[in-house]
């Protein structure tokens, strides 16, 4: 759900800010951080930190602002590509294998995204 009508009167950090409290409050009740067995070094505690604040909020942040640029409907669209990008870095950057499984769903994504893009088109 974009919040269009809520950014029109609150700042988009006061809403990121409150979506990701109020997520995270909820989410502990079900999965509590503080039961996680992990064997914690001030390494690995930067690379949390950084995939939190960076990885969550700095992304999301940018998206929910991009909303004032571009349509709620191109930027979801957008977004589909999302996991398409992160199978294609991992296998680049980290050398996991491409599964035959995540193929069909890249392709799957592509040709949804298609459709929904010339739907679109024939709508206009």
């Amino acid at each position: 759900m974009q919040p269009n009508a809520v950014l029109k009167k609150i700042p988009v950090t006061v809403v990121v800010g409150g979506g990701m409290t109020v997520g995270g409050i909820v989410m502990s009740i079900f999965f509590p951080p503080w039961a996680i067995e992990a064997n914690w070094t001030t390494q690995s505690a930067l690379f949390y930190t950084y995939i939190v604040v960076v990885g969550t909020l700095v992304f999301f942040l940018l998206y929910v602002s991009s909303l004032k640029m571009i349509s709620a409907t191109s930027a979801s669209l957008l977004s589909c590509f999302e996991p398409i990008t992160a199978v294609v870095l991992s296998v680049v950057l980290l050398g996991a294998p491409l599964t035959p499984a995540e193929g069909v769903g890249g392709v799957l994504v592509f040709a949804a995204v298609w459709l929904l893009a010339s739907r679109k088109k024939a709508q206009a």
